[in-house]
């Protein structure tokens, strides 16, 4: 028995030797892992710098990249291509030709309506000179009239003057003053300055009928000159409309843009009512977002939008890149949604194409400057976000509660206690960690 007792403390006194030689051995391995360089022993991990900043709240849609302008265009007249210039994709200027359509049959058709348009040009031409003609005529005939008149007037005082000396050689020729010789000289005298005066009567007279014609010799040929021009205009206006089906034998770009939908191919012949291509210009982006009618207080025309494909969203820029300009005042019944107009600013014009799928974020707030934390450096715990602060190589827990978070938004917290700018807070690796564990650590800072 006293055996057995002996053995059972002796064995007892050995197990507590050898537990404080183990204790001993543990806290020297310890003091010599606090002695030598921690970075051995820490975990890599990724750091960002906190830094303050402005965080905005919004509605997030998504939504496809639109044209403002988008043109259809068809072809002016059903002939067959005879040229392409232009191919699918290629940028065009507003007026430029795209294609060339058959116009032999044109071009011959003006070639002989000009020769018509010639000709009548040429006859027209004759007429006006008959005219000038008669009327300088006209004006000849009546200064001879004139000077026919003042003619026969002379003539008539000279019959006057030979009738008076007749009748006093008369009365001396009874008186037998005056032989019968001289009587009869001047009765020759007299009648043949009845005869001369008669002739310049006639004459008057035949000049006077002639001038009585010539206004209506005038309005004839004025009449004649006008039919020609209306004949010439009415020509012309033929000529106008063949060199505006000519012109139609161009298929031109309606606005300056971009080609799309690419229908044209040489030989083929095209019809007036099927479009042969489109053009759609880049300058006026443009995207229609439904929201639900909920929002509608909140959303107002003039508000900062982002507009993000897949490349954006993967590194998100401050800069909006859009405003909202239209609100539609009609509600989709069926949906319970609102259109909403937002135009891209020209400046990222680039950065998108016409049909592309897109992130939109209606800025409805924006946050005094605070402390922001990326999103992707939380844990929970509990259902409550906290991150990793680093100090001195090792980690701490620093929770980010209701009292804590002022702001939110897709990417951040915004805090503004127990964090300040400049701390260093894990974002990559974080989840093999717990407090105070050493790390090493390089930036992840975002670019």
């Amino acid at each position: 028995m006293n055996k057995t007792l002996f053995f059972i403390i002796s064995f007892m006194v050995s197990l507590l030797i050898w537990g404080l030689i183990d204790v001993l051995s543990f806290q020297s391995l310890v003091d010599v892992i606090d002695k030598k360089d921690s970075s051995v022993y820490a975990i890599p991990v990724k750091v960002t710098s906190v830094k303050v900043g402005s965080l905005t709240q919004s509605f997030d849609f998504t939504a496809t990249i639109k044209a403002k302008q988008f043109v259809k265009v068809f072809p002016p007249n059903d002939l067959r291509i005879i040229k392409v210039i232009k191919r699918k994709g290629e940028k065009v200027q507003e007026k430029e030709v795209i294609a060339h359509l058959e116009r032999e049959n044109l071009e011959l058709e003006i070639y002989q309506q000009e020769a018509t348009i010639q000709t009548l040009t040429d006859n027209q031409k004759q007429e006006e000179i008959q005219l000038y003609q008669t009327m300088k005529e006209s004006k000849v005939l009546k200064l001879e009239i004139t000077n026919a008149r003042q003619s026969v007037s002379s003539q008539k005082e000279r019959v006057y003057l030979r009738e008076k000396k007749l009748d006093r050689l008369e009365k001396l020729l009874r008186e037998s003053s005056l032989s019968e010789d001289d009587y009869n000289q001047a009765l020759e005298d007299r009648q043949e300055a009845k005869f001369l005066l008669q002739e310049k009567k006639l004459e008057l007279q035949k000049r006077e009928q002639a001038l009585e014609q010539h206004p209506l010799k005038i309005e004839l040929a004025k009449t004649k000159v006008s039919e020609i021009k209306n004949k010439i205009n009415q020509q012309q206006i033929i000529l106008q409309k063949m060199k505006r089906d000519l012109e139609k034998t161009y298929i031109k770009a309606p606005i300056s843009g971009v080609l799309t939908d690419f229908q044209l191919q040489v030989g083929e012949k095209v019809s007036v009512s099927t479009p042969v291509f489109s053009v759609i210009s880049r300058e006026q982006l443009e995207v229609t977002v439904d929201i639900p009618q909920r929002y509608l207080a909140q959303i107002k025309k003039g508000q900062s939008v982002r507009v993000m494909n897949e490349v954006m969203m993967q590194n998100p820029s401050p800069e909006y890149q859009g405003v909202v300009a239209l609100i539609h005042p009609v509600i989709d019944e069926k949906r319970g949604t609102i259109p909403i107009g937002i135009d891209i600013f020209p400046q990222f014009n680039d950065h998108f194409l016409p049909g592309m799928f897109v992130t939109t974020q209606i800025i409805v707030a924006q946050s005094e400057p605070l402390i922001m934390i990326p999103k992707k450096a939380r844990l929970f715990e509990k259902h409550e976000p906290f991150v990793f602060r680093v100090k001195h190589n090792q980690v701490e827990k620093v929770f980010l509660d209701k009292t804590t978070v002022s702001m939110t938004d897709k990417f951040h917290y915004g805090v503004s206690k127990k964090i300040s700018s400049g701390d260093l807070i894990v974002v990559s690796g974080q989840s093999r960690l717990l407090p105070g564990s050493f790390v090493s650590y390089q930036s992840g800072e975002e670019k």
